[in-house]
């Protein structure tokens, strides 16, 4: 079964730099946000999670998705999500001002608020920018003091950047699709100066997926920009075991900032 949903918590020709809207929701009472952005299926329009460590994008099986045909089939596992889903060929998605791209989403029997997802398939071979501070999109290839991302995963369709954490270097797996940061437990445990358990409790929802939130005492440094935010959620999952990134950055530590990529030659920028 492959983790395609990994983080998801409940809770081509590109047109130039032009910025397009994108909408940032608050979640919860951690700071986090679910990032959602404007796409079209042909004719019908839709507002899409956008959700960089979905190694494949996933649509509903509802009536306006059911005339896209089937390529495939796959058994597809995440946090709590486990569905068997039709591959299907979609030609006419039109996201964020990109034109129209083939593409091979899987169509999945839920209707999982988040569904339409754009996973990372979609963002392949690309240079796009997240303004987070505006809450704009922006296909471009203007990479300020660009340094190289770092490619995890078996068929290495997640993506890292290189951190510090206080006097320790990590890697930091980026996830648009998740509200707040995760933190491997074993990594919290073998650091107690930098994290240490809040009294705050979360979602009965996620303490079940063995998620406590915890406090953070030290901004992540990216860069030369620091990542501030008060808390993490931590716990254990399969990316913390098969990968060498202790931590899933979520949407709470990415914003305010600016963060560019061009994943044709596997680099990024972050800057204020």
């Amino acid at each position: 079964m492959k983790n395609y949903l990994l983080v998801l918590l409940l809770g081509v020709s590109s047109l130039g730099a032009r910025a397009e809207n994108m909408q940032l929701l608050p979640v919860g009472k951690f700071g986090g946000f679910r990032l959602k952005g404007s796409c079209h299926f042909g004719d019908t329009e839709k507002l899409c999670t956008l959700d960089t460590m979905g190694a494949v994008s996933v649509i509903p099986q509802a009536p306006e998705f059911a005339h896209y045909p089937v390529v495939g089939t796959e058994n597809v596992g995440g946090i709590g999500l486990e569905f068997r889903c039709d591959i299907v060929s979609v030609k006419d998605l039109f996201l964020l001002g990109e034109r129209p791209v083939a593409l091979f989403p899987l169509r999945c029997p839920s209707n999982h608020p988040d569904f339409p997802l754009i996973g990372i398939d979609f963002f392949e071979g690309k240079s796009f920018r997240f303004d987070f501070s505006s809450a704009d999109f922006s296909w471009s290839t203007d990479l300020a003091q660009k340094a190289k991302l770092i490619r995890l995963g078996e068929d290495e369709q997640w993506i890292a950047v290189p951190a510090k954490l206080g006097t320790e270097s990590l890697l930091l797996a980026f996830d648009t699709g998740n509200p707040v940061t995760i933190v491997s437990q074993t990594y919290a445990d073998a650091h107690p100066k930098l994290f240490r358990p809040s009294k705050k409790l979360i979602s009965p929802e996620l303490q079940a997926k063995g998620l406590r939130a915890y406090e953070i005492t030290n901004p992540f440094l990216v860069q030369g920009v620091e990542l501030d935010a008060p808390y993490v959620y931590v716990g254990e999952f399969p990316l913390f075991q098969s990968a060498e990134a202790p931590v899933i950055l979520g949407m709470n530590h990415m914003h305010p900032h600016r963060w560019s990529f061009d994943l044709r030659r596997d680099e990024f920028s972050l800057t204020k």
